[in-house]
């Protein structure tokens, strides 16, 4: 799937991604980005374009509580800042 950054706070490390189809935004963990590591900037962005999977077993993750799954795989497709970044 395809979609935008709504928010992310690079020093917790999670943020969310606006659903494709219009659902409940999707919950996002810095550990889910494809790239090389360590990234001089936070692993996401609010306004970067996204490519992710969802995975969609219910459960916890840290303190935070989903429902109806989380984004994996997450692969940036273009930076807010207008720089496309090869990363996979």
């Amino acid at each position: 799937m395809f979609t935008t950054v709504k928010w992310f706070d690079g020093t917790r490390g999670y943020g969310f991604l606006s659903h494709p189809h219009g659902g409940n935004d999707v919950f996002v963990h810095a550990r889910a980005v494809k790239g090389p590591k360590p990234t001089p900037q936070p692993a996401l962005a609010a306004g970067d374009q996204v490519e992710f999977d969802v995975e969609t077993e219910a459960g916890q993750r840290g303190t935070y509580h989903y429902k109806e799954g989380y984004a994996k795989d997450v692969v940036v497709v273009k930076r807010i800042n207008g720089i496309k970044k090869a990363i996979a």
